[in-house]
């Protein structure tokens, strides 16, 4: 139904008001479609999220996706997240949280995760769009991955996280990219970043210890991974 001219003449026609002139101050979409009144209210309260901090957007994304309550997930295998702190990255109108969550059980074989969250500003606050609370898995003893959103990668942003740990005096750690698509993220590659035996060199005769870092990007081309 379209309804509602502040001037300008109206006509019947089968299941809607029309405005004829002017037709911008329709107040009501038609067919699904929002009004031009809607589409300037929705502008404007994603502007006014925008100009927020990314501190008080922070805020607002975890009241959105826990309400208030204690933010942690809890997988169908009782795996808990607790997730604290993160960034907002912005595709277009839409707010992504990427944020950091340790485990609640501290072990070598329990990981913590990195989150991604997907959110529309909906007046002055968020609405959950997509969730994806164990998109990125973390380090041993329940720890997060260290991490950082790049923009030089690809046209989309990047998330770099680096995992890692020590077993038996030998640490180890990969280092893997995910791209914030518009509606997922989506891993892109992985490899292993990182040796050192230097807490139990006897293993292998000698201390051996190599770093791999991304250098020499060409954007939406290739990058080359430096080791030393």
């Amino acid at each position: 139904l379209l309804i509602g001219c502040a001037r300008g003449s109206v006509a019947q026609r089968d299941s809607f008001i029309e405005c004829r002139e002017p037709a911008s101050e329709c107040e009501h979409g038609h067919g699904g479609r929002p009004s031009v009144a809607q589409e300037a209210a929705n502008k404007a309260g994603v502007a006014a999220v925008k100009a927020m901090t990314e501190a008080q957007q922070i805020h607002l994304a975890y009241d959105a996706l826990f309400g208030g309550g204690k933010p942690e997930v809890i997988s169908s295998a009782g795996r808990k997240l607790q997730f604290q702190g993160g960034s907002i990255v912005w595709l277009g109108d839409l707010a992504i949280l990427v944020a950091p969550a340790t485990n609640s059980g501290s072990s070598p074989a329990t990981m913590g995760a990195l989150g991604v969250f997907y959110l529309k500003p909906d007046g002055r606050k968020f609405e959950a769009v997509q969730q994806f609370p164990f998109a990125i898995e973390g380090s041993i003893m329940g720890n997060p991955p260290e991490w950082e959103v790049s923009h030089d990668i690809i046209d989309r942003p990047v998330i770099i996280s680096i995992t890692s740990g020590v077993w038996q005096g030998f640490y180890c750690a990969t280092t893997t990219l995910t791209e914030i698509g518009p509606e997922a993220p989506e891993k892109l590659a992985s490899f292993r970043s990182a040796f050192d035996n230097s807490d139990n060199p006897p293993i292998l005769d000698s201390v051996q210890s190599v770093e791999g870092k991304i250098g020499n990007v060409r954007k939406n081309e290739s990058f080359d991974v430096l080791f030393k």
